[in-house]
């Protein structure tokens, strides 16, 4: 049996003698052509297929790990849209803020208070309620039953405890709050619109976070009323403010919540309830109001003479 090598060899020198003789004298391989193509056939589809489909796998694979143009300026545009958006949000926040600190000092102008501002270090075991530990101090200014906010107009308690670096405050949204006034009961008025008073509100209870208590007519209510002695119409979505003697002149007109509720009782009587406008569960940051008691500036005392009067 010839072996694997003397099959090469042979097979080298016929295709070396093949290709040494004439164009008429090959005319024999033709015969060879049937056959040939009788076993090829029935693999060439298959392998044509197979071949397309490696090519179409591999330029899918390109596209995906390399993105056209077009996808980056797409991926470019979505994100300044994102921005934009944050961007107007950012900047109506600012305007409601600057809107409300006009409205509180449009409604108590003679006011001079400074504000601590702090972060929040810590929450109670209900952050609906619970003491919130702020990190400032006696070193700070703060001291005891000082008036806390948010973004300077909101109200969110009265600090109960001080020490050196942190204080402790009691939140309005609190069960508690409603039972440190004992008898007296911690008062607002109803806004008419931005600048009218309405009648006053006082506090009977907190449930869920929300104040609920009574509406009385007060003298601000009835000139509010008009000449015709109509009694206002209290609706959801008014705004309430502190109206309360009890509480130092830094609170006066601070913003305690929006009414969400409105329920006739006897006597026709009304009862509210009030939502207060900041989570106190996602505050980080809160002001603490102190009385200003900053010494007056070298040109102001040197217009001020002996007796506390300016000199003209």
């Amino acid at each position: 049996m010839p072996s694997p090598r003397a099959n090469l060899a042979f097979a080298l020198i016929l295709a070396a003698l093949l290709a040494l003789l004439p164009r008429p004298g090959l005319r024999f391989v033709t015969y060879f052509h049937g056959p040939a193509s009788f076993l090829l056939t029935p693999v060439q589809q298959p392998a044509h297929m197979l071949a397309v489909w490696l090519a179409g796998t591999e330029r899918l694979a390109n596209a995906a790990g390399a993105p056209t143009d077009v996808a980056r300026l797409e991926a470019n545009l979505q994100e300044a849209r994102l921005e934009l958006l944050q961007s107007r949000g950012e900047a109506d926040n600012l305007r409601t803020l600057v809107r409300d600190l006009s409205r509180g000092m449009e409604l108590n102008p003679t006011l001079s208070v400074k504000q601590i501002t702090a972060p929040v270090i810590g929450f109670g075991s209900d952050l609906s309620g619970g003491l919130i530990s702020v990190r400032a101090g006696k070193q700070e200014g703060v001291d005891t039953n000082a008036v806390v906010v948010v973004k300077g107009v909101y109200l969110v308690g009265r600090v109960q405890k001080v020490d050196e670096r942190t204080c402790s405050v009691l939140p309005i949204t609190d069960p508690a709050f409603a039972r440190m006034f004992k008898s007296q009961k911690f008062s607002g008025v109803i806004m008419l619109d931005d600048q009218r008073r309405g009648p006053a509100w006082q506090l009977e209870s907190i449930e869920d976070g929300k104040l609920i208590g009574k509406v009385w007519e007060t003298k601000a209510s009835d000139a509010a009323a008009g000449a015709a002695g109509e009694r206002p119409t209290i609706l959801p979505d008014m705004l309430v403010r502190l109206a309360d003697d009890k509480w130092p002149a830094s609170a006066q007109m601070l913003v305690i919540g929006r009414i969400e509720r409105v329920e006739p009782i006897a006597n026709d009587r009304l009862v509210v309830t009030i939502r207060p406008l900041q989570d106190i569960a996602h505050v980080s940051e809160v002001m603490i109001r102190v009385a200003d008691t900053a010494p007056a500036t070298p040109a102001a005392a040197a217009n001020t003479d002996k007796g506390g009067k300016s000199k003209p």
